[in-house]
């Protein structure tokens, strides 16, 4: 036990005096004093994220080592010290709400900062070679001239790119976006989707598309490749085909068809359409098929009224000799 105590100490140690090394040597980089240099301060402003990053880190490791520490001593007997299991959870929440936030909200500045001052620098080490090539050159010949206007449109370019260069982070507006969507699901409850209102398909072969061409069809000639394929077609019922006992006719493809249309619209819409003038009202149509037989008209032997009267058109009134014959 002792032993494995001497280690863990040792351990600590060396990991201590290596995060402090490695402190000192990201004090201050380069790039940082001549930032500084540059804006007239003595030091930087603030914490620094690597710092607060190594403290956590070195914080957790070392209460974690102690509350190994504290389970081995309980095991030997001794009383039990929950403060440095509390110190762990307090450190790792540090680095899981504190840290990682800061480093996914500061990488894309810190990236844009690195970028500019990498081309800022690029662009002072490359004025001063422009410089000393314009001092040594002959100035009688206006090269010193051609490579001061040179510098000017690469110095102008440079601060276009500049300006697109700290644009906003789109990436971060999303993603607060998504986060707050999956919390407002995280209850549990299950939240149908939200649709856009959208038509159903339809196979309506009556509406017509304004895209579409309309090519007109001969009737006769495709009755007649009708008849003369051999492909098998469903044909209608013998004589249900027959317009007005044969005197209108047979009813086409393109009527029954029609029929057809009139038929499911009436059905699917509960109404009923009107009929044409020249059609027949249903009363007469009723009083045709009840006084037809194979296609032959026998309504004149349901007829009441005596054959001797006439037909019931109007005569023109007769004279009074008339009249009196008729009495005789």
């Amino acid at each position: 036990m002792d032993e494995i105590l001497k280690q863990m100490a040792s351990a600590m140690e060396q990991a201590q005096s290596v995060v402090s090394a490695v402190e000192i040597d990201q004090d201050t980089p380069e790039f940082v004093r001549d930032i500084l240099d540059k804006t007239g301060k003595t030091e930087a402003e603030g914490v620094s994220l690597l710092s607060l990053k190594n403290q956590v880190v070195l914080g957790y490791v070392s209460n974690a080592v102690l509350a190994v520490l504290e389970h081995l001593q309980r095991l030997d007997g001794a009383s039990y010290d929950a403060a440095p299991v509390e110190r762990t959870v307090v450190q790792r929440v540090a680095m899981e709400k504190g840290v990682r936030p800061l480093e996914k909200k500061l990488a894309y500045q810190l990236d844009k900062m690195l970028r500019t001052y990498t081309r800022e620098h690029q662009r002072v080490v490359e004025r001063q070679q422009r410089a000393q090539d314009a001092a040594e050159g002959d100035a009688t010949t206006g090269k010193g001239s051609d490579v001061e206007s040179d510098g000017s449109d690469a110095a102008s370019d440079s601060e276009s790119e500049d300006e697109l260069n700290f644009k906003p982070d789109t990436s971060a507006t999303s993603g607060a976006g998504k986060a707050g969507t999956t919390s407002d699901k995280s209850d549990g409850k299950y939240r149908p989707p939200k649709l856009a209102a959208a038509a159903l398909p339809t196979t309506d072969s009556g509406i017509d598309d304004a895209n579409e061409p309309k090519t007109k069809k001969l009737q006769s000639m495709e009755e007649y490749l009708r008849e003369q394929s051999d492909a098998p077609s469903v044909e209608a019922s013998i004589g249900s085909t027959i317009v007005d006992h044969g005197r209108g006719g047979v009813k086409t493809a393109h009527d029954k068809r029609r029929e057809q249309e009139i038929q499911d619209y009436e059905e699917a819409n509960f109404t009923r359409l009107p009929e044409k003038k020249t059609q027949k009202s249903k009363h007469h149509q009723r009083r045709d098929q009840m006084h037809t037989f194979g296609g032959e008209d026998f309504s004149i032997f349901n007829n009441d009224r005596s054959m001797s009267e006439g037909t019931s058109r109007k005569r023109k009134a007769m004279s009074a000799w008339d009249r009196a014959k008729r009495r005789k």
